[in-house]
C-alpha cells in the first residue's frame, strides 16, 4: 500500500505572477525548529518547494516557502532523514527522502515527492506511515526507472522493488554507496572509487576515479561525477570522460552547485567567509560575490535568472540555534542596509507552586523516582525601528551543557512585530532537577544578518542571563519503607510540621499540618499506585520532596 498525499496547486493569475515569483528581495527563515537544515529544494510558481531536516520534532518537513514569509507545510515525519533532487525535465522533478532514522535505529522505507505540471504528490513507500513494512528495507539510496520500479541500497545490499512493492535482493556481494540512474534510464552503482553498470542481474565496473566519489548527477546528455576538488564529465554511458573542471575543495555536495550549459555556479562557506564562484568550461573561475558573516553557513543555491541567485543555509549562534533560511541575492548590486534592532528584556524566570512527578519501579523491587518542577519564563521583545518584523522566534540555551534543570526550549511569536512595538510573552517550562542546585539560561533571538523588507536585521543579543535555584532539601530526612503498605515512618534531624501527598496526576489526596513533630504518616486508605510526598518544616520550608509506591497487601 502506498499512501499518497495529493496537493492541487492552483495556478496564479497573470496579474499575480510577479508576487509569486522569486526575486532578489525574497527572504525566508524556517522558524519552526531550533535546529534545521535545508535539503533538496526547487523554485516553483508559489515559492520554494523544499525539504527541511530538523533537530527537533518534526524531524523532517516538506513545505513551500512563500514570498510573504509564510510556510505551507505539505508533509511531516518524526524520523530524521536525508534528501536529494532528481530532475526529469524543466517542469518535472522529484525529491527522494531516505535514510529514515529514529535515534539509534534505521526505519523502513522512503518518501518520494513528485512535482509535475504544477501538481505535487508525496508517496510514502514501505514506511510505517504507509502501513506496509513487511520487507523492512532501510533505504540509504533510491532511484526509480521509467516503469515505476525502484532500485534501492540498504545496509544489506542492492535491492529491487516492483510496482507491487515486492522486494527482491540481488545479492551482488560488493559494497556500494549509492545507486544512480542516467538520462537513458540505465542503472549504475557507485562504489568508493568505481562506477558499475547494472544489467538486471549483475554489476560490472565501467569507470573509475583516483579520488573517492562523493556523488553523481545527470545533466543534459552527460553524467557528472563529483570528487574532492573536481567535477568530471562523462558521456551518456560512462565510456568516455569528456571534460574535467577543478573546483573548490570545500564543495561536498551537488546542492552547492548550479550546473548550466556554459557555466557552473558554486557557493562556498568556510570559517565565516562566504563566496559565490563561477567556473566556465575553459578552466576560468571568478568570485562574483564575497562576504563575511560569522553567524551564517551557506550550503546551497538555485538560479533564479541571469543576475539573481537564491541561496540557502543556516543561521548559527553558539551551536544553540541552527535555523535554516533562503535569501535572494543580486549579482548586479551590493546593497547597504540600515540596521534594524530587536531588544530582548524584562527577563525573569521563577519556580511556581505547582509540582508534577512520575515514578518508575524496576523489576528487582528498587524504586527510581523522577520528579519535575514547573517554572514560568517571562520576557519582552522590542522592535525599536520603523519597519515591520514579519517573524522572529526566541530560543533558550542552557549554559552548563544541559546538566542543569533547564532544558532548551523554543518560543514562536504568534504575531508580527509592528514598528516600535513590544510583545510580552510567558512560557511554562517543566524541568527535572539533576546534579547541582543551580542552572543558568540564556535567551537567543535568531537573525544575525537576516534581511527583512530590504533592511538588515542586526539583533542585540542579551548580555544577561537568568539563574534558577532548586530548593535546598535536607539530606537528613529518611522516609521508609518504600514500597509501603500501611504507614510511612519519618527519621529526621528537624521537626516535620506538615505533609502533602499527591497522586500521579498531581492531585492532592492527603494533607496534614501539626504544631508538633510528625514521625509517621498513615497511608492505609490510599489505593495501590504511585504517589508523591512533600514534607515541610518550620516556616513552611520544603525539606523533603520525593515519591513512594503504595502496595496493598
Amino acid at each position: 500500500m502506498i499512501r499518497t498525499i495529493l496537493i492541487s496547486l492552483i495556478f496564479l493569475l497573470v496579474s499575480q505572477l510577479t508576487f509569486g515569483q522569486i526575486t532578489k528581495d525574497f527572504e525566508f527563515l524556517t522558524h519552526n525548529n531550533r535546529v534545521s537544515r535545508i535539503g533538496a529544494a526547487h523554485i516553483i510558481d508559489e515559492g520554494v518547494l523544499f525539504v527541511s531536516h530538523n533537530g527537533d520534532a518534526p524531524m523532517t518537513t516538506v513545505g513551500i516557502a512563500k514570498p510573504d514569509h509564510t510556510l505551507e507545510i505539505l508533509f511531516e515525519s518524526g524520523f530524521s532523514s536525508t534528501s536529494n533532487k532528481v530532475m526529469t525535465s524543466d517542469s518535472t522533478f522529484k525529491f527522494f527522502i531516505q535514510n529514515l532514522f529514529d535515534y539509534d535505529i534505521g526505519v523502513p522505507g522512503f518518501h518520494e515527492v513528485n512535482y509535475e505540471n504544477g501538481e505535487i504528490t508525496i508517496e510514502s513507500i514501505l514506511t510505517w506511515e504507509s502501513g506496509n513494512t513487511e520487507n523492512h528495507p532501510y533505504v540509504s539510496s533510491v532511484v526509480n526507472d521509467s516503469m515505476g520500479n525502484y532500485y534501492i541500497l540498504d545496509y544489506n545490499g542492492f535491492k529491487f522493488i516492483n510496482e507491487d512493492l515486492d522486494v527482491i535482493d540481488f545479492e551482488l556481494g560488493e559494497n556500494y554507496f549509492g545507486v544512480y540512474k542516467s538520462v537513458n534510464d540505465d542503472i549504475y552503482l557507485r562504489g568508493a572509487r568505481t562506477i558499475s553498470y547494472f544489467n538486471g542481474n549483475s554489476a560490472s565496473v565501467i569507470a573509475s576515479e583516483t579520488k573517492p566519489i562523493i556523488d553523481i548527477l545527470s545533466f543534459s546528455n552527460l553524467n557528472v561525477v563529483l570528487v574532492e576538488g573536481q567535477l568530471n564529465f562523462y558521456n551518456v554511458d560512462f565510456s568516455q570522460k569528456i571534460d574535467s573542471i577543478i573546483i573548490h575543495t570545500d564543495i561536498k555536495e551537488f546542492d552547492a552547485l548550479e550546473i548550466e550549459d556554459d557555466l557552473i555556479t558554486a557557493v562556498v562557506s568556510e570559517s565565516g567567509s562566504h563566496q559565490i564562484i563561477t567556473y566556465d568550461f575553459d578552466g576560468n573561475q571568478t568570485v562574483v560575490y564575497e562576504t563575511t558573516d560569522e553567524y551564517e553557513d551557506l550550503t546551497g543555491l538555485l538560479r533564479v535568472d541571469d543576475n539573481t541567485l537564491l541561496i540557502n543555509g543556516q543561521w548559527v549562534y553558539k551551536n544553540a540555534v541552527r535555523t535554516g533560511f533562503f535569501r535572494g541575492l543580486s549579482l548586479e548590486e551590493t546593497s547597504i542596509y540600515p540596521e534594524v534592532y530587536l531588544r530582548l528584556s524584562d527577563y525573569s524566570i521563577v519556580q511556581t507552586d505547582k509540582d508534577s512527578f512520575f515514578i518508575h519501579v524496576i523489576i528487582d523491587g528498587d524504586s527510581i523516582f523522577y520528579y519535575n518542577y514547573y517554572y514560568t519564563l517571562s520576557a519582552s521583545l522590542f522592535n525599536d525601528n520603523f519597519t515591520e518584523i514579519y517573524a522572529s522566534d526566541v530560543y533558550s540555551r542552557a549554559l552548563v551543557n544541559r546538566l542543569g534543570p533547564l532544558p532548551f526550549f523554543h518560543y514562536s511569536l504568534e504575531e508580527d512585530l509592528s514598528p516600535v512595538e513590544s510583545i510580552f510573552f510567558e512560557k511554562d517550562i517543566i524541568v527535572s532537577p539533576s546534579s547541582g542546585n543551580m542552572s543558568t539560561l540564556e535567551l537567543i533571538v535568531p537573525g544575525g544578518n537576516y534581511q527583512f523588507n530590504r533592511e538588515r536585521l542586526e539583533v542585540i543579543l542579551p548580555e544577561f542571563t537568568s539563574s534558577v535555584t532548586r530548593p535546598l532539601l535536607s539530606d537528613h530526612v529518611i522516609v521508609y519503607p518504600n514500597p509501603v503498605a500501611d504507614r510511612l515512618l519519618i527519621k529526621n534531624d528537624q521537626p516535620v510540621l506538615s505533609y502533602s501527598i499527591y497522586d500521579n496526576f498531581g492531585r492532592l489526596v492527603s494533607h496534614r499540618s501539626s504544631t508538633s513533630d510528625l514521625e509517621s504518616i498513615d497511608v492505609s486508605a490510599l489505593q495501590s499506585g504511585h504517589y508523591h510526598l512533600q514534607l515541610k518544616g518550620s516556616d513552611s520550608k520544603l525539606i523533603y520532596n520525593s515519591g513512594f509506591v503504595k502496595c496493598n497487601m
